[in-house]
């Protein structure tokens, strides 16, 4: 089936014709007339090309711009589904923050009360890493180049960080929360990975739905890390 731009084509070429050539006949002798004759005839077959030519050049600019349309569209989805990915990761050290000040204000145990003040300032600088994501992502969006950071970092401190964030949640729901790791704890040195990648990623696994959940495990059948 036809799309409508070549349906408009096709009608405007129906509306405007060409002129015919005239028949040119043979004279021994030249005179206006042939002239004439000779002279419609070129301008005819020029009218005929060029018609063509802008006739192909219409088609090849509705092709790219049919290109352009589909690559703004996709890129449109790309920004939308990263805007709901990002409002999500977002929220995780907002919930530890909130969690943790909760926490403080219904502690009396100094000891404790300085623990929950270092998850939040934990929670806050993973949110400070966020930002600062959004805001590469942004860069990279008009050309600029990202810059990946690998450095050296033990898994039980992310661990710690997890469980923290989740504490005030796991103790009102009255549930097992656990970290485990699939190969032996005493390899704590992680050398080829991003630590704040690592840290974004783990809480975005954590009890979503606490009050259906009895019973969360990551790294195990519900949830594995490889």
């Amino acid at each position: 089936e036809k799309s409508p731009s070549e349906h408009e084509r096709e009608s405007t070429r129906r509306s405007f014709k060409i002129p015919g050539k005239v028949d040119d006949r043979k004279h021994f002798i030249s005179d206006e007339l042939t002239e004439l004759t000779q002279t419609f005839n070129d301008m005819s077959d020029e009218l005929v090309k060029q018609y063509s030519s802008l006739d192909q050049k219409v088609a090849e600019r509705t092709r790219e711009l049919e290109i352009s349309k589909k690559a703004a569209e996709a890129a449109n989805e790309s920004k939308t589904l990263f805007i709901a990915n990002i409002s999500h990761e977002l929220k995780t050290p907002l919930n530890g923050i909130l969690g943790m000040c909760a926490v403080s204000m219904e502690e009396t145990d100094i000891t404790r009360i300085k623990q929950s003040l270092k998850t939040l300032y934990k929670s806050g600088d993973l949110l400070l890493h966020l930002l600062e994501d959004l805001l590469s992502f942004s860069k990279n969006q008009i050309g600029q180049q990202l810059a990946l950071e690998e450095r050296e970092f033990r898994l039980a401190d992310i661990r710690t960080q997890v469980l923290s964030i989740f504490d005030k949640q796991v103790r009102e729901g009255r549930i097992a929360l656990s970290v485990d790791f699939l190969s032996s704890e005493v390899v704590e040195i992680n050398p080829g990975v991003d630590r704040t990648s690592a840290e974004k990623k783990l809480p975005a696994l954590g009890p979503h739905g606490m009050g259906r959940l009895k019973d969360m495990c990551l790294w195990g059948d519900q949830h594995r890390i490889l």
